[in-house]
């Protein structure tokens, strides 16, 4: 990124989220950093969407949890499919639980992902990519050095088309 800026560019960047990261727009001019309006694709909406309210919430005040943090972001969501799916059982079992979710017609994550569901008929049907059943990603931008929604009432977008499309010929 250094580089970049020392090279004088006026490109707009673009990214997967984790790699154009608030602290780098600060380090690298705030608003006025280059990153100002870069493309970022993720795969939540940002920390600022009021579907993060409870993870907020959770992690006020203790400091070694970062809210924006892909890792910390997935640990959460994690952590709302299990709550969600463990409250359906009588009893909780690793067998139970990995039976709820296979039949499940969808999870709730509260709205940081459309509801999931691990059923085999919504695998990407990739050899290898099969376990991925949630196609979608969000479309974010960095806005006043902050990550943020591309366009106010932005949503999850299915790349299912493109991620199965094949080529002519």
């Amino acid at each position: 990124m250094k580089s970049y800026v020392q090279s004088g560019a006026k490109t707009k960047l673009a990214s997967v989220v984790g790699n154009l990261i608030p602290e780098l727009a600060a380090s690298t001019g705030g608003n006025g950093s280059p990153l100002e309006g870069a493309a970022i694709t993720g795969y939540y909406p940002p920390v600022s969407d009021k579907a993060w309210h409870d993870f907020t919430e959770a992690a006020s005040g203790d400091k070694d949890i970062d809210t924006t943090n892909g890792a910390n972001e997935t640990t959460w969501v994690a952590f709302k499919v299990f709550t969600e799916a463990a409250e359906k059982l009588p009893a909780i079992s690793a067998k139970a639980l990995a039976r709820e979710l296979n039949t499940a017609s969808g999870i709730s994550t509260g709205g940081l992902t459309p509801p999931l569901t691990w059923k085999v008929s919504t695998a990407l049907p990739i050899k290898g990519l099969n376990r991925i059943h949630n196609t979608t990603a969000t479309e974010l931008t960095i806005t006043d050095g902050k990550i943020e929604w591309a366009r106010p009432g932005s949503t999850f977008v299915d790349v299912r088309k493109v991620l199965t499309a094949t080529t002519a010929g």
